[in-house]
């Protein structure tokens, strides 16, 4: 037995800023996970490997307790940054600094857990968890594709808003600006995943070894998120007092909606 020790989606529209490495914003942790219990239901694991996974998937879930209060302050401070009318590039990079050792932590203890469960498989294991990974990426890829073309095509969230001509425009300005931007920010972010996979399946692993990848992204991504923020201010402010409000209210909306599935997920498994 093992002994543990597209920019304006209707997400962005919200404001729901990716700090840092913005890989893991929560419909993709959910997506995460649902698809490694469904990988690991392939692999004929004994019933000494599912104990093992089962106790290192607890508390990875009791570690996780510690990061989310403190994850929910910075965001809450974030977000009013990006809401006010003047933007203060100081104070966007200090909160988007003071962030960065909660999510790195965060992101240590979700390597950590992946390499515990890692090692728990056999090599046969391991190779077919890499194949059916690679095959799980490739079919989420061309869903997100498809669902990214039926929102430009049905204009989401801005339709609802009834946002006038001078709005589109501008709208449309801040799109090609920071479009570049974005495109660099995928290639850092697939760049920073793929070394951290291979760290992971590694006999090198470590927590040493772990956070000298990331320092090496560190400092370049903070200066994205920090584009990315003045980005969502930039809409915010483009938007009338009325518009806000939806989008305050759709905020609000979308928390309730996670709420609730939480407390339907918890009383499941009770």
């Amino acid at each position: 037995m093992l002994k543990l020790k597209t920019l304006l989606t209707p997400i962005a529209l919200s404001l729901a800023l990716v700090v840092a490495v913005p890989a893991i914003a929560k419909k993709d942790r959910d997506h995460n996970r649902d698809g490694m219990r469904q990988i690991l239901s392939q692999l004929s694991l004994t019933d000494v490997q599912k104990q093992d996974i089962k106790e290192i998937m607890k508390q990875s879930r009791q570690d996780g307790r510690v990061f989310k209060e403190d994850s929910s302050t910075f965001r809450s401070d974030i977000q009013t940054l990006v809401q006010s009318n003047e933007w203060d590039q100081t104070a966007i990079e200090t909160a988007l600094a003071q962030s960065q050792s909660v999510l790195t932590d965060k992101m240590l203890q979700r390597a950590t857990q992946k390499n515990l469960v890692w090692n728990t498989l056999t090599a046969e294991q391991q190779t077919k968890f890499t194949s059916l990974v690679a095959e799980k990426k490739a079919n989420l890829e061309s869903k997100d594709s498809n669902k990214k073309g039926k929102h430009r095509r049905k204009g989401g969230m801005f339709k609802k808003l009834g946002l006038s001509d001078e709005q589109k425009a501008e709208i449309k300005t801040i799109r090609e600006q920071a479009k570049e931007a974005d495109t660099d920010v995928k290639a850092k972010l697939r760049e920073f995943k793929e070394a951290e996979r291979a760290l992971i399946a590694s006999s090198d692993f470590s927590s040493e070894a772990w956070l000298a990848l990331s320092a090496k992204y560190q400092s370049e991504f903070v200066a994205m998120s920090v584009s990315k923020a003045q980005v969502r201010h930039d809409m915010w402010n483009i938007l009338t007092a009325e518009q806000q409000q939806k989008v305050t209210e759709k905020m609000e909306k979308m928390q309730d909606r996670e709420k609730r599935g939480k407390r339907h997920k918890k009383q499941q498994t009770v």
